[in-house]
């Protein structure tokens, strides 16, 4: 025998049961599921359910209540002890661990029983034959634990929120910074105020290119408007010197990538340490004919080969103090020809690969004039 006195038109709640339903204070019907072979106390469950304002289901057989438990909204389960609670049970839990299980028992259930079933989830017990008074202080004691879990679910929905927010707005705080930062290096040179945020770009692009997951993605735009940082501890002189270097002003100018790494290497910020490894090995070379430590071919971290070929092409397509801006396609061709000299000869590849992007940023990020 099934019993749904749940489905098609069931019977209003009698006077006592709104009452009692309104003391509560819940604010629809709690749906309950009976599982009980026998069938006058399945009806008794259910016809006091529907006088405390429940509306009860009722299954003879476990594998049905099981499937219906598993998929509708049910807020309390009573089963009958003489069932094969621990199978009903375990399968409900497997699901719905937090679900109330009532365990209805006899007088002829001792203590060993009980702590059984304890042990296997069921959270109350309540006596057969059953009284009003012991079926409704059941009920509010159902209530109670279900607002509890609302409240708590709630809450801790509203932290969850409330520490996203902090999180998005210190992350903006810190991304705003690093911008900051970025610029802060090139201030002296109007005319190449956006060239951090070109670098930015391509860098982001060539870590997508190579196979980079979206958080080192996110790291190489973030992190790469770090590397010439150290330029802030560089003369002006030589920063803008209209015409070639001499070898004792390029030793002065070479200690822009220790310095930026000085700065901020010791930040236990993930930006600003990828920031220090960028600003420290950006012109270092494949080859190894690089500074500041000369390193050869993957020796070079990975970001710093990344910046290295955005830099260089950016810094050539844009104009300068002593040069006119190259055309980008003579710029290409240079980024070809530094494949395995220069570049990373599989990143300077991904780079060609990506013209249209690269001519893309170049446009939306040009310097003004």
């Amino acid at each position: 025998m099934q019993v749904k006195s749940g489905s098609g038109a069931r019977q209003a709640p009698l006077t006592r049961g709104l009452v009692f339903h309104r003391l509560l204070g819940m604010e629809r019907d709690l749906v309950a599921v009976c599982i009980d072979d026998d069938e006058a106390g399945l009806l008794a469950v259910e016809r006091m359910g529907r006088e405390a304002g429940l509306e009860v289901m009722g299954f003879s057989h476990p594998r049905e209540a099981v499937g219906y438990v598993q998929t509708n909204e049910v807020d309390v389960v009573f089963v009958d002890s003489v069932m094969p609670q621990k199978d009903v049970v375990a399968k409900i839990r497997e699901r719905l661990p937090d679900l109330p299980i009532v365990l209805l028992i006899s007088e002829e259930d001792d203590e060993e029983l009980k702590r059984k079933a304890l042990s296997e989830g069921v959270t109350d017990f309540l006596r057969k034959p059953i009284s009003w008074s012991e079926f409704t202080a059941r009920v509010k004691t159902v209530v109670q634990q279900i607002k509890s879990q609302h409240f708590f679910k709630d809450w801790s929905r509203l932290l969850e929120k409330e520490v996203e927010k902090a999180a998005q707005k210190a992350m903006e705080r810190e991304n705003e910074t690093i911008r900051v930062l970025g610029m802060a290096s090139e201030y002296k040179d109007p005319v190449a105020v956006n060239h951090v945020s070109r670098v930015a770009h391509f860098c982001r692009m060539l870590a997508k290119s190579a196979g980079e997951k979206e958080f080192q993605q996110e790291l190489a735009f973030k992190s790469s408007p770090l590397h010439d940082l150290g330029k802030l501890a560089i003369p002006e002189s030589i920063l803008f010197k209209p015409g070639r270097l001499t070898e004792a002003e390029f030793e002065i100018m070479k200690t822009h990538t220790t310095i930026g790494f000085r700065i901020i290497k010791d930040s236990a910020n993930p930006l600003l340490q990828t920031g220090s490894t960028i600003a420290l090995t950006h012109h270092e070379r494949w080859d190894g004919s690089g500074y500041p430590k000369g390193l050869r071919g993957t020796e070079i971290p990975l970001f710093g080969r990344i910046t290295a070929v955005a830099d260089v092409f950016d810094a050539l397509v844009s104009r300068r103090p002593f040069r006119e801006a190259w055309p980008l396609e003579k710029a290409f061709d240079y980024v070809e020809s530094g494949k395995g000299r220069h570049f990373d000869p599989r990143l300077a590849s991904l780079f060609l690969d990506n013209r249209p992007a690269v001519q893309e940023v170049c446009y939306t990020y040009r310097d003004p004039g």
